[in-house]
């Protein structure tokens, strides 16, 4: 039984995250723009690929699964890469499998890193946000002078932007 089959998975996986880490990368695009409705349209496409990902990931731990089992090892459904890697007789597979492994883990680092500065930019934009609340909710009469003297006694209106959200 050749372990192809967990490379070709390893190979999809790491095609689906280099999709993740061009609409990463669009994404960066979007949010310097402030382009909402192109964000919730990206963030579509991630949660389908995500969604792949996800069913990618099941069979290639059942397939693992299954091969340790004909193997006569003791199954397990969490096995990592690693320790499936121990199983192996052949070293051109074991090698295959190790590259693969080396190069998803890269992939991963990029989407990381990616990931990483976009999430800066939201908390960049979030405290712009809460900047410009806090400038429109600062009752403006109090910045101007005024005579003492000439002072009303009224009380000062209220703004409708008197409390945050």
């Amino acid at each position: 039984m050749s372990i192809q089959p967990v490379i070709d998975f390893m190979r999809g996986l790491r095609t689906m995250h280099e999709e993740l880490i061009v609409l990463a990368q669009q994404k960066t695009r979007v949010l310097i723009e402030n382009n909402t409705a192109e964000l919730m349209k990206m963030t579509r496409q991630e949660n389908k690929v995500l969604k792949k990902i996800e069913e990618t990931e099941h069979h290639r731990r059942l397939w693992v699964a299954a091969y340790l089992q004909s193997k006569n090892f003791p199954v397990q459904y969490t096995i990592t890469v690693s320790e499936f890697s121990k199983y192996l007789f052949h070293p051109e597979e074991k090698k295959a499998l190790l590259d693969e492994q080396q190069l998803l883990l890269q992939t991963l680092k990029k989407l990381k890193e990616t990931n990483e500065s976009n999430q800066t930019l939201i908390g960049e934009a979030l405290k712009y946000i809460d900047f410009s609340i806090d400038l429109m909710t600062f009752a403006g009469d109090d910045i101007v002078y005024k005579n003492p003297a000439q002072q009303s006694q009224s009380v000062g209106r209220s703004s409708i932007f008197d409390s945050k959200a």
